[in-house]
């Protein structure tokens, strides 16, 4: 289930596929709002809390990077207090374009921490999702960043677009997964790109992507691998290309 608690974001990527909603209004487009209201946050907890089958929540937006460490806490501690949710994951660009925020900015880092082991204590679990989509984005600040969450007991995913120009590249997704494994993040997933409009440039063929998948797999320990997906449009869920 996808909470989308806010709709701003450190950084405004062309092929986002919630371009519809980040950000302000344009000339030509009106954008969806998902503004951090308590009436929006108030209504989708109870939506939540009455669909007893919801055991998995991602909280995105915008980003997570842009809550504030007690809006952060508040998201948090109310989803676990809610028996039959089991897993959460805060979704964020952050690491990738702003790792420093982690190694400086102690009352978020510190909060998203404490939610871990809170987790922990009633066996769920919190994580972080990220998105770094080169292997150029992985700095020694990044290091260090991920190293403090993997010190301090927090899983992190790393999902990627394939963006053409960019990544779509064996070698380069070869050295992404290596330098994601170097500091602990697990590539997780590696999206096709989705049918955003006005982006058709940056996207490869489901064929690339192939040849890519192709190229990446047994270069790394099977839980190292990332999974290459298509979000197929009209719903459905993540299908393995």
């Amino acid at each position: 289930m996808l909470f989308l608690a806010l709709d701003m974001c450190p950084v405004y990527c062309r092929f986002c596929t919630r371009s519809y909603a980040i950000g302000g209004d344009t000339d030509m487009v009106d954008k969806v709002s998902y503004k951090p209201k308590n009436s929006n946050w108030d209504e989708a907890f109870a939506y939540l809390l009455s669909r007893t089958e919801v055991e998995d929540v991602v909280v995105s937006g915008g980003d997570a990077y842009f809550l504030p460490p007690n809006r952060l806490r508040e998201i948090g501690e109310t989803l676990l207090a809610i028996p039959h949710i089991r897993r959460i994951r805060f979704a964020t660009k952050g690491p990738a374009v702003m790792p420093m925020r982690i190694l400086s900015d102690d009352d978020w880092t510190c909060t998203l921490l404490e939610l871990a082991e809170q987790g922990r204590q009633h066996d769920k679990e919190v994580c972080l999702h990220t998105h770094f989509n080169h292997p150029a984005e992985i700095t020694d600040i990044t290091r260090r960043a991920m190293s403090r969450l993997f010190k301090g007991g927090l899983k992190v995913r790393n999902q990627s677009v394939l963006i053409r120009g960019v990544n779509d590249d064996p070698d380069v997704m070869r050295l992404l997964t290596k330098r994601l494994s170097w500091v602990n993040v697990q590539p997780y997933y590696v999206y096709q790109h989705d049918m955003v409009k006005g982006v058709e440039d940056l996207r490869t063929t489901v064929a690339q992507t192939l040849e890519i998948e192709r190229n990446v797999r047994g270069f790394a320990a099977g839980f190292n691998t990332p999974t290459f997906v298509n979000d197929v449009p009209g719903g459905g869920g993540k299908r393995d290309v």
